[in-house]
């Protein structure tokens, strides 16, 4: 999942230089080398606001460089809003390498922007990859990107404020509105989850702490986040989203009890948080004012260094605690970001972006990129965005997402994730559609759930209204799936 884009912005690309170990590196624009021999790329990155994972970016190109010197050269641009300028740039206005969310995938192959990779990698780094990634990267039998993570969404909580009221961890015993689960076969129900939002919001002290609100959901995060974010809702209700090019699967009564539930969380919801004013990584909860956020594996970081565990003093302060289970089992959103190469790119470009796709997606890039080296500024990690690595392997030493880690159970759901295009009662993370028609589900969804949040902030929402909002997002992606005759 592509990270907090605060609108859609027209196409900016920012040319960085890098730093490596003191050495700068500078990078030139692009265009032919200084000598004929050396192979220039143009690598996008995203010019989102995980400074973590721009760092691990920059030192990817800078360790890139130092390693072909003389035989191939990159340069690095981030790029806002990647994902629509993807969707919408000429392959020839493209960059040779872009980072690019897995979803989306299926339509740039589709359209003709990006070139299948296989040849071009390694086959020990591709059989290393996890078998959704591989499916997610995977159009008409071909492979046309690498994975250097795995993102995840958790419901992240503040042990000391969720005890304050008589929460404490479950543990072995049952799960109720009085524990908070770690395992995501025990996730809280939806009507235990509202009972737990009525016990906090009961307790004065907790409820002045942010205005009133005892939860939130990165609701003005934007972007592809509306989709990504909210997925699990659905898929959580027994729901594939699409099936056999059609969006009518999502026309069921399960389906709209669950929003209804959902909706009427709202009132209890900070739905500033996730904006770009309001500290862009959580808001109220960074700051250890909220008991409960559900969000995604890249604001960890943030929590670690902010109020919430007292600037790194008191880390065990944030527990992971699964989504909550609307009737189908808690649902995780499984995807990647990942590398692509662009269609434009020569034969000598794509095989110098197969090494650099080589590069990002081996094991030591994936443990520096997931959880640092150590090195740190100002008492702030440089690296480590606090993913899954894309390498089920490279799990059990990641202490982010090993046992004992917070992301331990979500890292667990996201390895044994269900197929694409299933929904099975027992796998807890379900891939976005893999599809061509993301984009229109992306932005249906994200439609439905922004309407959803308004009008429950405001008050009851009848079933009438969900059934509207249903139908609406329906009919928007079967008319995108009409519209391009079905990706035939």
């Amino acid at each position: 999942m592509k990270k907090r884009v605060t609108g859609r912005q027209p196409f900016a690309a920012v040319l960085v230089g890098v730093t490596l170990l003191g050495a700068s590196v500078p990078l030139a624009a692009t265009g032919a080398s200084a000598s004929s021999s050396v192979t220039t790329i143009t690598v996008w990155g995203s010019g989102g606001d995980q400074t973590t994972e721009m760092a691990g970016i920059k030192y990817a190109v800078a360790q890139y460089n130092r390693m072909y010197q003389g035989k191939y050269k990159a340069n690095l641009e981030f790029v806002p809003n990647i994902t629509t300028v993807q969707e919408t740039a000429t392959p020839a206005d493209e960059g040779t390498v872009m980072e690019g969310d897995g979803p989306t995938l299926s339509y740039l192959a589709y359209s003709g922007k990006i070139a299948p990779i296989n040849g071009y990698v390694s086959s020990m780094n591709v059989s290393q990859q996890s078998k959704y990634i591989l499916g997610q990267d995977t159009y008409k039998g071909k492979l046309y990107a690498m994975a250097t993570i795995n993102g995840t969404l958790t419901l992240y909580g503040n042990k000391a404020l969720l005890n304050k009221v008589g929460i404490t961890a479950c543990g072995n015993n049952p799960t109720t509105a009085s524990c908070y689960p770690s395992s995501w076969a025990k996730a809280w129900t939806a009507t235990q989850f509202g009972q737990v939002l009525k016990k906090l919001a009961a307790n004065a002290s907790i409820k002045k702490l942010d205005n009133g609100y005892v939860w939130a959901a990165n609701i003005a995060y934007g972007g592809e986040y509306g989709a990504y974010g909210f997925l699990p809702v659905l898929n959580s209700a027994g729901s594939p989203v699409v099936s056999n090019n059609s969006a009518n699967v999502l026309k069921t009564a399960k389906v709209y009890t669950a929003l209804q539930q959902f909706a009427s969380w709202m009132p209890l919801n900070d739905q500033t948080a996730g904006s770009a004013t309001s500290g862009g990584d959580g808001g109220a909860f960074t700051a250890g004012n909220e008991p409960l956020l559900w969000g995604g594996h890249w604001q960890l970081p943030s929590f670690m260094s902010g109020g919430v565990t007292s600037n790194g003093k008191n880390p065990g302060n944030v527990v992971g605690i699964p989504l909550p289970n609307f009737g189908y089992g808690a649902k995780d959103g499984a995807g990647s970001n990942v590398w692509e190469v662009g269609s434009n790119a020569t034969t000598a470009q794509k095989k110098a972006a197969g090494a650099f796709l080589n590069l990002v997606s081996s094991p030591t890039f994936q443990d520096l990129y997931t959880y640092g080296n150590g090195t740190k500024v100002g008492g702030v990690a440089v690296y480590g965005d606090g993913a899954i690595p894309a390498d089920p392997a490279a799990v059990a030493k990641d202490p982010t997402v090993a046992k004992g880690g917070v992301l331990y159970y979500a890292a667990q759901a996201e390895n044994t994730a269900c197929p694409a295009g299933k929904v099975l009662a027992t796998c807890f993370a379900v891939p976005r559609p893999v599809t061509p028609a993301y984009p229109g589900i992306q932005q249906a969804v994200s439609t439905m759930f922004s309407s959803l949040f308004t009008q429950g902030a405001q008050g009851t929402v009848s079933l009438a209204t969900v059934k509207s909002l249903v139908a609406t997002a329906v009919d928007s992606i079967n008319s995108y799936y009409q519209q391009f005759n079905n990706f035939k």
